[in-house]
């Protein structure tokens, strides 16, 4: 019986992408809230994983946004929003 070897193929080299310090990014704040969610919209190209929660907090408007696959609707509900809100 022949067997037939096929040269070890080489590892190709990965593009490696510069780490960015969080606290570099700039992130350009819109005057309204409602600008502010449409940035984040687009930035995030209209993912259909984000999830929002208008809340009212010491009287002023409130948006919070969230990823839904990484969020717990009813702890986000007993832990955050009840909590803030009372």
């Amino acid at each position: 019986m022949l067997i037939k070897r096929y040269p070890k193929k080489k590892k190709q080299k990965q593009a490696s992408v510069p780490k960015q310090d969080p606290a570099s990014i700039n992130i350009p704040l819109k005057l309204t809230i409602e600008e502010n969610k449409k940035y984040i919209q687009e930035y995030l190209d209209y993912t259909s994983d984000l999830g929002e929660r208008w809340l009212t907090f010491n009287g002023k408007k409130a948006l919070l946004i969230y990823f839904i696959p990484l969020m717990d609707s009813v702890k986000l509900n007993e832990h955050v929003i009840k909590r803030t809100c009372n």
